[in-house]
């Protein structure tokens, strides 16, 4: 990126100047701040581009239960047997209790709320809390990735 500052009879410009990967973009501006801006975002745009050339779009809402689909058909099911049946029973339960909900509005309150249920309610040991976040925490993993 290279910016050059022009002073004439309408007062003074920047002008950007971005070649970055065979392609070459310019644009004039008010103010040196616009001008770095819109350069940097361009050139973030064209490594991006560059990257991750068909980087599907997300859809905007899945459910728990589509995450837990998704997790068990990708990873769980490469997992021994054992882990697998641990992995299954843990995953039951946050299907009945997160299931209908949507991904993106999954919260470290909501998943704070479910152990104090399962410690509180369930009376069951820190152990086996850990155990059932530890089933569960790949999924969140997935469901921020790019290829849910």
């Amino acid at each position: 990126m290279n910016i050059t500052k022009y002073s004439g009879k309408r007062g003074t410009t920047w002008q950007v100047k971005v070649r970055r990967q065979g392609r070459y973009e310019s644009a004039t501006f008010k103010t040196k701040t616009e001008a770095e801006n819109w350069g940097r975002h361009l050139e973030d745009t064209i490594v991006r581009a560059r990257l991750y050339p068909d980087e599907p779009r997300r859809p905007t809402s899945h459910t728990v239960n589509e995450l837990i689909d998704t997790y068990i058909t990708r990873i769980v099911n490469h997992h021994s047997e054992r882990t697998q049946q641990e992995y299954l029973h843990c995953l039951k339960y946050w299907r009945s209790s997160l299931g209908d909900t949507n991904v993106a509005h999954i919260t470290p309150m909501l998943l704070a709320d479910c152990q104090s249920y399962l410690r509180n309610v369930r009376g069951y040991d820190p152990q086996t809390v850990n155990k059932y976040c530890r089933a569960f925490s790949p999924a969140l993993s997935l469901a921020a990735g790019p290829t849910l």
